[in-house]
């Protein structure tokens, strides 16, 4: 009998995936259980969050002496999250979709 092949994704892989996954999971839970009003916000923040903590805050534990640039990115990640929540906002589809009972 021919044994299994070994598999070619290591235990870290496996893992990032599984996270990734149940990151994505969660992420589409969290818009469909939110209030139909305010569905757009929920879809912009997790992106935002994700953008800020590796953009800003990893930028400013690295480069401590760079505040201009940090300040910059800040900025810039607002306008995103603005702009982002106003297309958002707009498309009736993601309004209309199922409300929870």
């Amino acid at each position: 009998m021919p044994e299994s092949a070994p598999s070619h994704s290591g235990p870290f892989k496996q893992i990032v995936h599984l996270i990734l996954a149940v990151l994505v999971v969660l992420y589409l839970a969290k818009i469909y259980l939110r209030d139909p009003d305010y569905r757009a916000v929920e879809v912009c923040y997790m992106p935002y969050k994700i953008a800020h903590l590796a953009w800003v805050d990893v930028w400013g534990a690295v480069v401590t002496d760079d505040t201009a640039s940090l300040m910059k990115h800040s900025r810039d990640l607002t306008r995103f999250f603005q702009s982002c929540t106003e297309e958002a906002g707009s498309w009736t589809w993601l309004r209309t979709l199922a409300t929870p009972e």
